[in-house]
């Protein structure tokens, strides 16, 4: 982890419950553009591929294992359900990157570096704490991969804009001379 002003990578040790700036919104509450079922849905999706992303196929059971385990639990019991339908579209190749390809082959076919790796860095002035998705080593490169569950906005919002801004900083300071890439998986 990059502390901001530092020049060089260094362990910061967070508390087990640390509030981080990426999902301050869940702490508020739901967004206005979106349900508190498909923040819900998002986090199980998101919980489901840290421990299975490169399984062959879906668990169901170990899916609604891992929903009984959320804290705080999940407020509707849609939620498997919805969180169900995209990983099984994920799984069948369904889900694609913007070149048309299945975002599981993707994965079969790279190296994956890290799942919800943490980055600290000064961006802008400020200290940002945030924890990227999926790190890829694709051919000479890596990919910088954060996977959102909700449709594709027309116009990217700010926020997104300045989440690929601040990974990639943080990616690029670690990656000596190999290309750096970040993508939006849309689930």
């Amino acid at each position: 982890v990059l502390r901001p002003g530092a020049s060089r990578i260094v362990k910061v040790e967070t508390p087990e419950r640390a509030v981080l700036p990426l999902f301050e919104d869940l702490e508020k509450g739901p967004d206005p553009h979106s349900s508190e079922i498909q923040i819900d849905i998002g986090r199980l999706v998101h919980l489901y591929l840290e421990f299975h992303l490169s399984d062959l196929e879906f668990n169901s059971p170990e899916l609604e294992s891992l929903a009984s385990s959320m804290d705080p639990l999940p407020f509707d019991s849609s939620v498997a359900g919805g969180a169900g339908e995209i990983l099984r579209r994920y799984y069948a190749g369904e889900t694609r990157d913007g070149a048309g390809i299945p975002l599981i082959e993707r994965i079969k076919d790279a190296r994956i570096i890290a799942r919800e790796f943490p980055v600290m860095l000064d961006f802008q002035g400020e200290a940002q704490y945030r924890i990227i998705d999926l790190l890829l080593e694709e051919g000479e490169g890596i990919a910088i991969v954060d996977f959102k569950t909700g449709a594709k906005p027309e116009v990217m919002p700010e926020k997104y804009i300045e989440q690929r801004e601040v990974y990639t900083r943080a990616v690029e300071m670690l990656a000596g001379n190999k290309p750096v890439s970040f993508e939006f998986w849309w689930m």
